[in-house]
């Protein structure tokens, strides 16, 4: 059964106390045979005046999120949450009260049982109403965390193999028509128009709008005659409004293997074949409903439901289902994408016409289109729309030239486009202007802001607050001349400011020659000033991203800055910065086509950080990209002669030499005589660029003699990074005796189980990997051994009557080095050890301890007693 370790559960349990609320309740959950289940249960209080229920133990369990799935590791475990009014009865059985903890151990059960997985904007379609009868809810949308809830970091992904990032996800009940508007609309659709109903943590509401109101259909068959079937896989199935609505009985139907993310999927799609064309590739004819309603409406097609994927049946004249060899093309029913064609959705109006329509406000729905038809207007007069678009719509928009607001753009972008701005109505600097005006990265995008300030000027603050207007004030605005005029004010003013400071800085490269004599001047010789170069260039592109002039993938794929910070942090040799940059800068690859320096200098930060075969890949491939590049061909030699292949390791050295002068071949010449050696990669690498340094640091024998030079100190500590001496990670795992070990890009950590407490305890290693592990120093990890071996560290019992257990031992490569207790009330209290190495020969007093750990805990509730102020 899996299930959270203790620590895992209390930190869960701490988090939960921390963001919702003080536990009333946990009780577990029976029924499951692979996890241990159970519900927290926070009272209403006058802050929050619901209920709160959060799973705790979901998250145990790695969700099969699919590996194309952007941040699919981020999105593997999560635990549930759902609100509730403050008149529920929490405590009852009964299945009117009880279906939403039965909804979300539905959830559980369904992904576990089908091997798959939720994340943000999921719906799951339950295939009937719930059993209340003042409630239509007939299934749920998954919110994503940073919308409701934050996601839960547990600082222990050490702690267990697997367990990283646990997200809270707000569990949301749809109506039936909502579900049928994702159908529609795409997921993002519907997940916009619910966003502009929800409050933070807004518990279940009887009585809320539906946002699918315009999509509200009446179905042949009520509630009350749909009943159970024999079927025991996903519910969900594509019916068209000819069965579901006109009652037409199943003509032809096909059982297609669904998404994998679709898991409410059975693969079932439905249709009558009295169905025209259009009919059948109009998406609001197209309906997700469960299986039990289509049984209830034509019994004869449960008996087909278990049949495998790629099954086929058309009814016959005699009302009997023949199997068929192959699908036909014309009945191939699909939900839709947000995003379809060969463009991209900008605005969707169609979110605030179903505003207007939900919120019952009286007034055109049509009026939500105004600001999107003014801004097209905008566009066309400022020469920013494509001469595709123009050409394609030019009727429309000679009449627009004509008579401005009086001509039909709405009604026309509402029969024409859905309602919605596209990004292929722009030119290309058009488009770059709606890229940074209508940057949906922000919350409130600017443009949705200057509609809301013109809004409040013309009808004041208060009455703009008031409830008059239901928080849509911008839909009262009457759309003529002088509406075009008051929003072109705020247009221009973002647009002439936009084109001057940014779209022109937006045409040169992000390093220009000014960038670059500005690095350049950071260094001076053989030495740099290379943490001033970092600063530089971050704060070069944070001020280029957060001015709109480019976007973060734009700065980094850019080879010069690509390059300058690869050198920056190749000089620096900081692990964990080298890891980082390592990711980052792996996008400018496909733009350092033919630059050897390139490829040299990131093969030189992938050996530097141990991923020595992937090093001489790239190695390889900057020796073809730039034959004349001599730096490329020495680095790859010293690959070579790691890998054994020594002949081909002087044919690189040979090649790269005759491209220097002789005062500058010292580098190659030296390396010439480690690779006759034998040396070893640590000894290749343990070089400096000037000559006089390199034989300074390379004339000492060995590591003790390092402490007095710094360079030949700093460079030997960026060797242990290389290669796993076994030897030495025989011995150091012998040190920790039976404590298990698990390592990772940036981290090495030893567990075990302290006996005086029987709960687990880690040393946490920062900053390194499982080669610097092998190398580190036995000293030190025998006395943070000992720690843990020691039993009055395991439990400390303090003045102020609670026990304090120990959890853990943090320490980075730099040995600064911090201590993790627990207390009996689950207060988490970590303190600083040792700052340095050499205080590890201090002798460490329990009594200094205990007064650090009083002191922390002191801060820890000062800072609650302040939140809750």
């Amino acid at each position: 059964m899996i299930r959270y370790t203790e620590k895992q559960k209390s930190e869960i349990l701490y988090y939960i106390c921390m963001n919702f609320g003080q536990i009333d309740e946990v009780y577990t959950i029976n029924g499951f045979d692979d996890i241990e289940l159970e519900m927290a249960v926070i009272n209403p209080t006058e802050e929050r005046d619901f209920y709160t229920v959060v799973t705790v133990g979901f998250g145990a369990h790695a969700m099969n999120v699919p590996d194309d799935v952007e941040g699919n590791e981020q999105l593997r475990r999560c635990e549930l949450v759902i609100t509730l009014p403050k008149d529920w009865m929490i405590d009852s059985m009964n299945r009117e009260s009880y279906w939403p903890m039965g909804y979300m151990q539905d959830i559980v059960r369904m992904v576990i049982n089908e091997n798959s997985w939720i994340g943000p904007m999921h719906t799951v379609d339950f295939g009937e109403e719930v059993p209340d009868s003042n409630m239509r809810f007939s299934g749920v949308l998954i919110i994503p965390p940073n919308l409701l809830y934050s996601k839960i970091f547990i600082e222990d992904d050490f702690i267990n193999q697997d367990l990283q990032d646990v997200n809270m996800y707000y569990v949301y009940p749809l109506y039936r028509e909502e579900l049928d508007l994702k159908v529609r609309l795409g997921g993002y659709a519907l997940y916009e128009r619910i966003i502009k109903l929800i409050d933070e943590a807004m518990p279940i509401d009887r009585n809320r709008i539906s946002v699918g109101e315009r999509y509200k259909k009446k179905h042949f068959k009520t509630s009350d005659e749909i009943t159970s079937i024999n079927y025991s896989g996903p519910n969900g199935c594509l019916v068209t409004d000819s069965i579901m609505v006109d009652g037409n009985k199943v003509g032809y139907c096909y059982r297609e293997e669904p998404e994998e993310q679709e898991f409410w999927d059975s693969g079932w799609r439905f249709v009558s074949e009295k169905e025209s064309r259009e009919e059948l590739n109009d998406k609001s004819k197209i309906n997700i409903c469960s299986l039990n309603e289509v049984v209830a409406i034509d019994e004869e097609v449960e008996i087909l439901l278990d049949s495998p994927y790629q099954s086929v049946y058309q009814r016959d004249e005699n009302g009997m289902f023949r199997s068929l060899e192959q699908k036909n093309e014309n009945y191939n029913l699909r939900s839709v994408d947000k995003y379809q064609g060969d463009y991209e959705i900008v605005e969707d109006g169609m979110i605030h016409m179903d505003t207007v329509l939900c919120k019952h406000i009286d007034v055109p729905e049509i009026n939500g289109l105004s600001h999107i038809a003014t801004f097209i207007i905008w566009a066309m007069k400022n020469g920013l729309l494509s001469e595709k678009f123009m050409e394609e719509n030019k009727e429309i928009l000679q009449d627009v030239a004509k008579n401005g607001t009086k001509a039909p753009l709405r009604e026309y972008l509402y029969s024409n486009f859905d309602a919605q701005l596209r990004d292929v109505f722009f030119s290309e600097k058009g488009l770059r202007f709606v890229g940074y005006y209508y940057n949906n990265d922000r919350f409130t995008t600017p443009y949705t802001r200057n509609i809301d300030e013109y809004a409040m000027k013309i009808f004041g603050e208060e009455r703009y607050r008031s409830d008059e207007f239901k928080n849509e004030a911008y839909v009262f605005l009457e759309y003529d001349e002088e509406y075009y005029n008051g929003v072109e004010e705020y247009i221009d003013k973002t647009y002439n400011h936009w084109n001057e400071n940014i779209y022109s800085r937006s045409l040169e490269p992000v390093m220009r020659e000014e960038e670059i004599e500005k690095i350049s001047g950071f260094l001076d010789g053989d030495e740099g000033y290379f943490w001033k170069m970092t600063d530089y260039l971050d704060a070069l592109g944070r001020e280029l991203v957060d001015t709109g002039v480019f976007t973060n993938e734009e700065i980094f794929s850019d080879l010069e800055y690509s390059l300058w910070l690869l050198f920056a942090v190749i000089n620096m040799g900081v692990y964990d910065y080298m890891q980082w940059v390592r990711r980052v800068v792996a996008i400018a690859e496909p733009n350092a086509k033919g630059s050897g320096k390139w490829f040299y200098r990131y093969a030189v930060l992938l050996t530097n950080v141990g991923e020595l075969e992937e090093a001489l890949e790239y190695a390889k491939r900057g020796v073809k990209e730039e034959p004349e590049y001599p730096w490329g061909w020495l680095h790859l030699a010293k690959l070579q002669a790691h890998f054994g292949e020594k002949e081909s390791a002087l044919k690189s050295l040979e090649q790269g030499e005759c491209l220097v002068e002789y005062d500058e071949a010292h580098e190659f010449r030296t390396l010439r005589e480690d690779i006759l050696k034998d040396a070893t990669i640590e000894k290749m690498m343990f070089h400096l660029v000037s000559e006089e340094d390199d034989k300074n640091i390379n004339s000492l024998k060995c590591a003790e003699d390092f402490a007095g030079n710094e360079a030949a100190k700093e460079q030997y500590e960026k060797t242990k990074y290389l290669t796993i001496d076994e030897e030495g990670m025989e011995e150091r795992r012998y040190i920790f005796n039976d404590a298990s070990l698990r390592t990772g890009d940036t981290f090495v950590c030893l567990t075990k189980i302290l006996k005086e407490t029987e709960k687990e305890c880690y040393l946490y290693i920062r900053n390194v990997n499982p080669q610097y592990f092998s190398k580190m120093d036995k000293e030190v990890l025998q006395f943070l051994a000992n720690i843990m071996e020691d039993s009055q560290w395991a439990i400390r019992t303090l003045s102020d009557g609670h026990r304090y257990y120990l959890e853990g031992i943090i320490i980075n490569s730099w040995f600064r080095t911090g201590v993790v207790f627990r207390r009996d009330d689950g207060i988490e209290v970590m303190i600083e050890l040792t700052e340095e190495r050499q205080d590890f020969s201090e002798e460490i007093k329990l009594e200094e301890i205990d007064l650090r750990i009083a002191m922390k805990v002191r801060e820890i509730l000062e800072e609650k007693e302040n939140i809750k102020q």
